[in-house]
C-alpha cells in the first residue's frame, strides 16, 4: 500500500488525447488503480447498475463494500479565473443504499499544473452537504429530469483549492478539503454503512421521499399569477405526488395499503362480485391477502 494518494498510474499517457467517450474509460481505470494502491480489490460490474466499479476492502477485520460512480469532467474556466467540475446527477442516482460514493475527477492541465485531485463524496455525506448549502438543488427542473449540469464545484488554481461555490459577497465559497484526496478515502472506510445499513437505507429513502420526490411549484411562473390558474395547477400537484409516494412505497407499505383498502372494498358485496367476475382468481387472490 503507498503512502502517496492520489498516484499517476498511467504517467506516459496524456489524458488530453483522449475523446469524451474514452475519457470516461480512461478515468475509471484511474480511480480504479489509485483504490487499488489503496488495498481496495476493484470489480467492474458486468451490466449497468448505476455504478463504475464495486470496491471491498477489510478494515480492523471487517468487509467493508463501496458501489463507486464515478464523475469524469474537463474543467471549464468559469469567474473569478476559478474553473469549474460540470456532472449530471438525477433522481435515478439517488439509490437507497449508503455504499453508494459518488467519486468527481478531472485530469486537467491549468497554469502548468496537472490537476488530478479525487473527491469522494459517500451518498449521506452528499445529501447531507447539497441540503445545507444549495437545497433548491433538488427542486430544480434540472436535477429533476436528470439531465442538469451541477457546475457548482470549483478549483482554484492559484490555491489549489477546491470549494462548493465560486464565492461572492452574497453566497461564500463552502471549502470541500473534507472529501478530497486523504480526506475522501477517510470519508469512504468508515464502516458506519455497514454497521447502521438499515438506519441510514430508510434515511436515504426519507430524504428522498421529502426533498426529491416532493414536486412543488415554482413561485415565479407567470401562469401561477392568474388566480384561475392555482387551484388546478395544485391539484394537478398533488395527483402527481401521491402517485409518485404509492409508486415508490416499500413492499411491506403497498401490502399495509392493500389490506387497508380491502376492509373498505370488503364492505361491499356487489363491488366483490363485480370485481370477481372481470378480474377472475387474480382479484380473488388480491381481495383475500
Amino acid at each position: 500500500m503507498t503512502t502517496n494518494f492520489p498516484i499517476d498510474p498511467f504517467p506516459i499517457v496524456d489524458p488530453e488525447d483522449f475523446d469524451k467517450n474514452t475519457k470516461k474509460k480512461y478515468t475509471e481505470d484511474y480511480i480504479d488503480e489509485n483504490l487499488r494502491s489503496q488495498g481496495w480489490s476493484l470489480y467492474e460490474p458486468y451490466v449497468d447498475k448505476g455504478y463504475d466499479r464495486i470496491a471491498v476492502k477489510n478494515i480492523k477485520g471487517h468487509k467493508i463494500t463501496r458501489y463507486i460512480q464515478v464523475k469524469a469532467r474537463a474543467l471549464s474556466k468559469g469567474s473569478q479565473n476559478k474553473y469549474y467540475a460540470g456532472y449530471t446527477l438525477g433522481p435515478k442516482d439517488i439509490i437507497s443504499d449508503p455504499r453508494i460514493v459518488f467519486v468527481i475527477f478531472s485530469h486537467e492541465k491549468i497554469l502548468d499544473n496537472n490537476v488530478r485531485d479525487i473527491l469522494f463524496f459517500p451518498i449521506v455525506e452528499w445529501l447531507k452537504f447539497i441540503k445545507e448549502h444549495s437545497g433548491s438543488l433538488f427542486t430544480s427542473l434540472g436535477f429533476k429530469q436528470g439531465d442538469g449540469k451541477i457546475n457548482d464545484t470549483y478549483y482554484d488554481p492559484s490555491s489549489k483549492q477546491w470549494t462548493w461555490g465560486v464565492g461572492s459577497s452574497r453566497r461564500k465559497a463552502i471549502p470541500l478539503v473534507k472529501f478530497i484526496n486523504k480526506n475522501g478515502l477517510q470519508l469512504i472506510e468508515n464502516d458506519e454503512p455497514e454497521k447502521k445499513f438499515l438506519e441510514l437505507k430508510k434515511w436515504i429513502t426519507n430524504f428522498r421521499d421529502e426533498n426529491i420526490y416532493d414536486l412543488r411549484l415554482t413561485k415565479n411562473h407567470p401562469i401561477l399569477k392568474r388566480p384561475e390558474n392555482q387551484d388546478l395547477l395544485n391539484n394537478t400537484k398533488d395527483t402527481i405526488n401521491n402517485f409518485i409516494k404509492i409508486k415508490n412505497i416499500s413492499p411491506e407499505q403497498s401490502i399495509k395499503t392493500i389490506k387497508a383498502n380491502n376492509e373498505i372494498f370488503n364492505q361491499n358485496e356487489e363491488a366483490k362480485k363485480s370485481a370477481i367476475k372481470y378480474f377472475g382468481n387474480l382479484e380473488k387472490e388480491i381481495i383475500e391477502i
